[in-house]
């Protein structure tokens, strides 16, 4: 009878080959698994620090758009005051005409210059240090964050490599003028308007974007409107400002 040999396998070491195979393998899922971790840690961190730098972008870029709308404004054209027959301060508003002239002009200068930022070259723009102006062929503006800013270390702050992040303007622009009255001295008053605008942005970030709103007021001008004195004032102390009799 012809007997069956047995197959011994061989139980020795790996070869070189092997090990190198197999150690590139677990390196490899290591790093995988240590990326998406980081990723997951930082990318709150990163999108926070990217809104904050968008705010400080677009806000000055809205500044830089009104600049001239604000330069053209004749505070005297915009504020209506009516008097009564006697002369008296009636009603102050605004002229509607020269409110919707302002309102238009910086709604499209806003607009214009958000969208010249998505191709043209904004050497011209008051802007922070680190921010980087993206190639004419890009669209929107580009700036970097150092990646050790995501660990809250002063030390690590500046280290690391540049992530970058996109801005880019979404929708139209809220422009509103607001008026604040201020009573100073005896029937006079100080008239002070702020242009509000409001724009929504996109920062994108790589593996993440979100969705950011700007609000910036930017004062307009003041007006002072002189009122009637009367010949007796009273403060609201317990004072006689009654002429005596003889």
């Amino acid at each position: 009878m012809l007997r069956q040999r047995r197959i011994r396998r061989h139980k020795g070491p790996l070869s070189f080959m092997q090990s190198l195979l197999l150690s590139f393998i677990i390196f490899l899922l290591f790093t995988v698994q240590s990326l998406w971790i980081i990723h997951k840690g930082i990318k709150p961190t990163l999108l926070e620090i990217a809104n904050l730098e968008t705010q400080k972008i677009a806000t000055s870029a809205i500044n830089y758009a009104v600049a001239d709308t604000i330069e053209r404004t004749n505070m005297n054209e915009l504020i209506d005051i009516n008097y009564n027959n006697k002369g008296d301060v009636k009603t102050i508003g605004f002229n509607p005409k020269v409110y919707n002239t302002i309102h238009s002009s910086a709604v499209a200068s806003v607009q214009e210059y958000l969208k010249r930022m998505e191709t043209d070259s904004l050497s011209e723009l008051d802007l922070p240090e680190n921010i980087d102006v993206g190639p004419e062929l890009e669209n929107g503006i580009v700036y970097s964050i150092p990646l050790g800013r995501a660990t809250n270390n002063v030390l690590l702050a500046q280290l690391g490599p540049k992530v970058p992040v996109k801005l880019s303007a979404i929708g139209d622009v809220d422009v509103d003028l607001q008026e604040k009255y201020e009573n100073v001295g005896i029937n006079n008053t100080w008239i002070r308007v702020s242009m509000n605008l409001i724009v929504d942005v996109n920062v994108i970030i790589p593996f993440a974007t979100d969705t950011d709103t700007v609000k910036t007021s930017i004062p307009l001008g003041m007006m002072y409107v002189p009122g009637d004195v009367p010949q007796f004032y009273n403060s609201g102390e317990d004072a006689d400002v009654s002429v005596p009799t003889k």
